[in-house]
């Protein structure tokens, strides 16, 4: 798809790793994965084959520098999931198959997609994307990081105008009526801060 190019950047620019897991063929995968920015030498390549060769310990180990994984099992999937929780990573898995569903299940946030996904992949999901647009994707992540960052500011302004309401009581220099009128100015400003989500 077109729109994944520009989907897979604005993931990378949100500071999120994107990771290829796929049945096709490791020269298909690295082909279309380094179209897309996802690695740049097929040495970042591994199938499934050797992921089953591989301890617990060595595939935590080698899903810190592989982007791409050819050929995989639905196993083989749990096992990469499993191998970058390990690591401390939050992992987000999309899928829209049957044997994406256990993997789907493991990480820590399973996104079916709806539109030609599997009843059991949009079952087994915490979220679904009602239109199999990887740009979906990417717009939510840039969404929810605008989100907790403008929540963070509102708290943090809250919490700074509370303890100088706090002190100039203590002070004498403010009364109920300034508090009262703090908290209105607080919560309107907040809303201001708020409606920044809506541009984009």
């Amino acid at each position: 798809r077109k729109e994944a190019i520009p989907a897979v950047l604005k993931l990378h620019e949100a500071g999120i790793t994107t990771i290829m897991i796929t049945g096709d063929h490791k020269d298909t995968a690295y082909a279309v994965a380094s179209q897309l920015g996802i690695c740049t030498n097929i040495d970042d390549c591994m199938t499934g084959q050797e992921i089953d060769l591989l301890s617990d310990e060595e595939l935590r180990n080698t899903v810190k520098r592989v982007r791409v994984f050819a050929r995989v099992s639905p196993e083989n999937k749990v096992q990469i999931v499993k191998a970058l929780k390990a690591n401390g990573n939050i992992v987000a898995m999309t899928g829209d198959g049957v044997n994406d569903a256990p993997a789907l299940k493991k990480a820590d946030i399973g996104v079916a997609m709806g539109g030609s996904g599997a009843d059991s992949a949009i079952e087994t999901a915490d979220c679904v994307l009602m239109k199999d647009d990887p740009m979906q994707l990417a717009d939510a992540f840039a969404i929810s990081k605008k989100t907790n960052r403008i929540v963070l500011q509102n708290i943090i302004f809250a919490l700074g105008v509370k303890r100088i309401i706090q002190v100039l009581g203590v002070l004498g220099l403010a009364n109920m009526w300034a508090a009262v009128f703090a908290d209105v100015g607080v919560s309107i400003i907040a809303i201001f801060n708020s409606l920044r989500l809506m541009r984009k």
